[in-house]
C-alpha cells in the first residue's frame, strides 16, 4: 500500500485553507469587519428596536455579540432583523454587507456542516451558501417569527443544492463526481461582459472580479497597485459581486452562447 508523505497532505491542506479563506463568505466577513471599525462604524439604535436592548448606539459588532447570547429572546432578534432587513433593502448596499456580516456565524456553520464530506472547493459551497442568503434577504417575510433562522435555512438550502447537483450515483452509491455543477447563466467571462453591458458593474469592477476570482490574483495585490487598503477593496468587489448575485438571480445576465462549454 502506497503511503502519501506527509508534506504533501500538508501542502494540500494549506492550499484547500487558502482557497476558502478567499472564497466569498470569508471575503464578506472580512468586508463587514473593514465596516465596523474607524471613528464612525455602521450602528443601529437600541432605543429604535426594543427597550431590552441598550438605549443607544449599537455598533454592529456588538450586536452581532449580543444576538449570539442564548438568552436573549426570539422577539428581540426579530426586532433587530427587521431592521437589517429593512436597511439592506432600502439603503446603502454597506447594510446589505451589514446583514451579512450579523448573519455571518450562522452562515459560518450552515456552509460546514453542506461542505462536510464534500471532495470539491469548500469555496464554492461558501459562495452558494452566501447567494442563497442574498437572495432570500429581499423577500423574507418579516412577520413571521425566527427571521434569521429562515435567511440562514434559505442559505443552507442553496448550499445543499449546488453539493447535490456535483455528486452522482452509481449502483445506489453516493460518489462524487470530477465535472463541476452546471451554471445555468453561463460561463463566468461572458456574464461579467454582459453585466458590464447592462450596467449592472462598471468595466473596473468588472476587471476587479476577474482578476481576483477567475484569475485567482491575491487581493492583496490588487490593493496594492490600486493603492488602497485591503479592507476598502474587499467591500468595492463585495458590493459589486452582490449587484451581480441579484441580476444573475432575477435572471438579466442569462446568456444563450456557451464557447468555452464543450
Amino acid at each position: 500500500m502506497s503511503v502519501v508523505p506527509v508534506a504533501d497532505v500538508k501542502g494540500e491542506l494549506m492550499t484547500a485553507r487558502r482557497k476558502r479563506s478567499r472564497s466569498s463568505l470569508n471575503t464578506a466577513e472580512t468586508a463587514f469587519v473593514a465596516l465596523c471599525r474607524g471613528p464612525a462604524p455602521l450602528a443601529v439604535q437600541g432605543a429604535e428596536i426594543s427597550d431590552r436592548l441598550p438605549q443607544r448606539p449599537i455598533p454592529l459588532l456588538e450586536l452581532r455579540r449580543r444576538l449570539l447570547d442564548r438568552s436573549l429572546s426570539w422577539q428581540v432578534r426579530d426586532a433587530v432583523w427587521r431592521e437589517l432587513v429593512q436597511r439592506a433593502r432600502l439603503c446603502d448596499p454597506a447594510w446589505t454587507v451589514a446583514a451579512v456580516g450579523v448573519a455571518w456565524p450562522g452562515l459560518r456553520r450552515a456552509a460546514d456542516r453542506v461542505a462536510r464530506g464534500y471532495d470539491g472547493d469548500a469555496a464554492d459551497v461558501d459562495g452558494e451558501v452566501l447567494a442563497g442568503f442574498l437572495g432570500a434577504l429581499p423577500t423574507i417575510d418579516t412577520t413571521r417569527r425566527r427571521i434569521v433562522r429562515r435567511l440562514c435555512w434559505s442559505a443552507y438550502r442553496a448550499g445543499a443544492r449546488f453539493r447535490d447537483a456535483s455528486v452522482d450515483y452509481t449502483d445506489g452509491v453516493r460518489v462524487a463526481t470530477t465535472m463541476p455543477a452546471s451554471r445555468p447563466w453561463g460561463h463566468p467571462e461572458l456574464v461579467i461582459e454582459r453585466a458590464v453591458a447592462e450596467q449592472v458593474i462598471t468595466s473596473s469592477e468588472a476587471q476587479l472580479i476577474a482578476s481576483t476570482r477567475l484569475d485567482e490574483v491575491p487581493v492583496e495585490t490588487v490593493a496594492r497597485k490600486l493603492h488602497i487598503s485591503h479592507g476598502a477593496l474587499m467591500l468595492r468587489r463585495f458590493r459589486a459581486e452582490h449587484r451581480l448575485a441579484q441580476a444573475i438571480l432575477a435572471g438579466k445576465l442569462h446568456t444563450s452562447v456557451f464557447p468555452y462549454d464543450t
